[in-house]
């Protein structure tokens, strides 16, 4: 009887586990894509502003300029948890504009 009660308990414990882990992940990965997509738009908007007002005329603006610019202030990258790099440029061409991230185009 209580060699029967054990079997339960662990079964149910594993069953918790083989749906738990695989969800938490899974809400994880989600939740990182959307804080990358908030800081891609962020960034883009800000990028298409400066040049909008004409104070960005190259079609690469980089990060660094539009920090020192004052339209960002410095992101972190949620992928590695550190800054964002001086080399992240948005490229506009035509009004649509595209983030690269280490010559990467991020979508």
């Amino acid at each position: 009887m209580v060699q029967n009660k054990i079997i339960f308990y662990i079964t149910l414990v594993a069953v918790g586990l083989i749906i738990g882990i695989p969800t938490v992940k899974k809400i994880q990965q989600k939740h990182l894509e959307r804080l990358m997509t908030v800081e891609v738009l962020n960034i883009k908007e800000k990028a298409m502003h400066c040049y909008l007002k004409n104070e960005c005329q190259n079609d690469k603006i980089f990060l660094k300029d539009l920090i020192d610019k004052k339209y960002l202030i410095r992101g972190i990258d949620p992928r590695t948890d550190e800054y964002f790099k001086d080399d992240v440029y948005v490229k506009i061409i035509n009004h649509n504009s595209d983030l690269y991230i280490d010559n990467k185009l991020i979508e």
